[in-house]
């Protein structure tokens, strides 16, 4: 049996991931994402809490039942299994990281991966002494870089051929309200996104009629005067000279 694994952070889901993981799917009999910086949220680089990324993998990969195709009654996926995983500040030269990755996967009562997937020798570092050891054989190809030690292997795979922008790049867009993020982001989880991504990183909205609700934090601009969505309601916070009108 081929198990796969991949540490991701989700921040959020895009298109780069779902490629990952689907290739990973047709490859392997059960998929492992490791979502990664799990103990953060709410800070910049790191919006969402895990269980709302672990919401966006299941809302795209999940099986719906048989009885209806409701996008709400998808089921997480029998192959794919999600782990949260915390920072640790393991060190380069220790195998601190990946002996916490695999007793992570084993308290979840998951089986332990024979592959390991990402996207550079940099990306893998952590994982080359129990994944391949020190004399593998390696295949190259357009797509990927298979490193084969016979039970385990390890696959790096080229991000230079798609023409897919980053994790940073994506939440800039979703911070400056440039509708452009939805492009690289799976359109199922266009709503999980909008509602859960801290409105205190998004430019503010100008409007003559405050919204009924909001993301926490949001800003808004009305008449000049700056307001927060704070514990369910609109706060006034000052004049409006740093938060330019969303385009």
């Amino acid at each position: 049996m081929r198990v796969a694994l991949a540490i991701m952070r989700i921040q959020p889901l895009h298109k780069g991931h779902t490629l990952l993981i689907q290739r990973m799917l047709e490859d392997n009999d059960v998929v492992i994402i490791g979502i990664g910086s799990a103990q953060l949220s709410g800070v910049m680089g790191n919006p969402f809490p895990w269980d709302i990324r672990k919401q966006m993998i299941d809302r795209v990969f999940g099986r719906r039942l048989p009885s209806t195709d409701a996008i709400e009654d998808l089921q997480p996926s029998d192959r794919l299994r999600i782990v949260p995983i915390a920072d640790i500040g393991a060190m380069d030269d220790t195998s601190d990281w990946v002996n916490y990755v695999l007793e992570k996967i084993e308290s979840m009562k998951m089986p332990l991966p024979t592959d390991y997937y990402g996207g550079s020798k940099i990306d893998a570092r952590w994982y080359w002494p129990y994944f391949v050891g020190e004399s593998p054989i390696e295949y190259n190809s357009s797509e990927e870089t298979i490193i084969d030690s016979g039970d385990r292997r390890i696959h790096l795979l080229n991000r230079d051929s798609n023409n897919f922008i980053s994790a940073t790049e994506i939440r800039t867009l979703i911070e400056m309200r440039d509708p452009e993020w939805k492009l690289w982001v799976p359109a199922r989880i266009h709503d999980i996104v909008e509602e859960h991504y801290p409105g205190k990183f998004r430019r503010a909205i100008h409007a003559d009629e405050f919204p009924e609700t909001a993301p926490d934090g949001t800003y808004l601009v009305r008449d000049g005067i700056r307001f927060q969505w704070i514990q369910n309601q609109w706060k006034p916070i000052g004049e409006s000279k740093t938060f330019p009108k969303a385009t």
